[in-house]
This record gives C-alpha cells, structure tokens and sequence, in this order.
C-alpha cells in the first residue's frame, strides 16, 4: 500500500513540476523539492502505524519528481546533437542513486545496531542522515548551482522591464 502511494505522488507532482520548471527554472524547483521532501524524509521515524506509513510515502514519493528537472536542466543545457546521450546519462544516474540508496541505508542501519542501539530504534534514527543530505543537497543546489540559459534570460528581461517573448527557445 505504501508503494502504491509513493508512485502515484511521484507520478502526479511531475505533472505539476514541469509548469513550474517552466515557470521558475529547474534550479529553483530541484532546490524547492529537495527541501520539502527532507520534512517526510525526517519524519518516517516517528510513524507508529500503517496509516501513518501510507501518508509520508506519499509524501516522500514526491522525491521521484527530480527527474523532471533533471531532464529540463539536461534538455536546455546541452547542444541537440547531444541531447540524447545527456538525457539518458542523467536518467542513468538517477538509477543508480535510488539503488545506491538501498545499499548504505542499510550500512547506516547496520553501523547504529552496531553501537548497541536496538534495531527497533535504529531503523528510525537511520532517517535522519538521508533527511540531513536532501538538506545539504537542496542548499547546494540553490546557492551554487546553474539555472538553464532560458530561464536566466527571463530573468533578465523581467527585471530590466522588456517584453516577453512568445517564441520558444528551446
């Protein structure tokens, strides 16, 4: 059941992440994301029964949504002859960063039980370190990462007052 929910929030928040990418860049939609995806992220700890589970599933299956603004970053920041190959690398290693994931939360988990903590214990301590880097990711993201050329163009025509266009640029 809680798989069941974490896609189909996945599903529904990329249909609401690709206006906003388009809207305020991926920059600042991966960033935004990020962050609020750590709140569920930290608070899967505190669940005590399934219903609870359910909920911050779903809540944490809007993570899943990243690809959308992996690939507008990839689309809009590589040559088209190029496109291709950036699109599928990217989705790649999103792959294999959920994978990754599966491995050291359980080394994470295994390292707390090791300390003498009960595994009743340490299965919801283990979420804090993944809250932690979706923190520190969103943060690096927002402050030294690249919008697309698209988006820091609107930027721009927004703040010295020119028309917008209506052309694509993609």
């Amino acid at each position: 059941m809680s798989n069941l929910a974490a896609v189909a929030s996945t599903v529904f928040t990329r249909i609401l992440i690709g206006p906003l990418c388009d809207r305020y860049g991926p920059k600042v939609t991966m960033a935004g994301l990020l962050a609020l995806g750590a709140i569920p992220v930290f608070l899967i700890g505190v669940v005590n029964n399934w219903q609870g589970l359910v909920a911050l599933r779903f809540f944490i299956g809007i993570l899943g949504a990243t690809f959308v603004q992996s690939q507008a970053w990839t689309t809009n920041m590589f040559k088209k002859r190029c496109i291709g190959a950036a699109n599928a690398i990217v989705g790649g290693w999103g792959n294999l960063g959920g994978g990754s994931t599966q491995v050291i939360m359980v080394s994470i988990f295994a390292g707390i039980q090791s300390w003498g903590v009960d595994p009743e214990k340490a299965w919801r301590i283990s979420f804090v370190f993944p809250g932690i880097a979706l923190i520190i990711t969103a943060a690096i993201v927002q402050f030294f990462g690249q919008d697309t050329p698209r988006v820091g163009k609107e930027r721009k025509k927004r703040r010295t007052g020119l028309k917008k266009t209506y052309r694509s640029e993609y």
